[in-house]
């Protein structure tokens, strides 16, 4: 098995070197993005009213086509980070944040209620001397 898999790595030299400047690359961008966004929110951000945009142009209608594409990117790094180096958690919770979804505030708030991401949440916004994200008490309705 193991045989095939570093015949396989000779005879795709230039994929294998690509694939891992990807991952580092992946892995430090993570590392720099995921804390910078979980300081930039603001505190209330999860317990503040939803907003409803009325207005609606090609500009606004291009750059919710990008962020849905970001928060895509981050939601499977964040994946992959699970068995990969890196914040698997963190950067698919910044990922959800970034999607637009039927149920995404409540999906948010059930990540953050994990003991090791509130946490690390937590932790992030202390260091940068932002006060701590505010759950609500309870779950919204949809």
């Amino acid at each position: 098995m193991m045989n095939s898999v570093f015949q396989w790595i000779e005879a795709n030299e230039q994929l294998t070197l690509v694939l891992a400047a990807a991952s580092v690359f992946t892995f430090v961008a993570s590392l720099i993005a995921v804390p910078l966004l979980i300081i930039l929110m603001p505190s209330d951000f999860l317990t503040r009213p939803d907003r409803i945009r009325t207005d609606v142009g090609i500009a606004r209608m291009f750059g919710r086509v990008l962020k849905n594409l970001l928060g895509l990117i981050l939601l499977f790094m964040g994946l992959a980070m699970l068995v990969l180096p890196g914040q698997g958690l963190l950067t698919m919770l910044i990922g959800i944040t970034l999607i637009d979804f039927p149920g995404k505030r409540i999906l948010q708030i059930r990540i953050l209620r994990v003991g090791g991401v509130r946490r690390s949440v937590s932790w992030i916004r202390r260091k940068a001397g932002k006060p701590p994200l505010k759950l609500p008490a309870r779950l919204p309705t949809r």
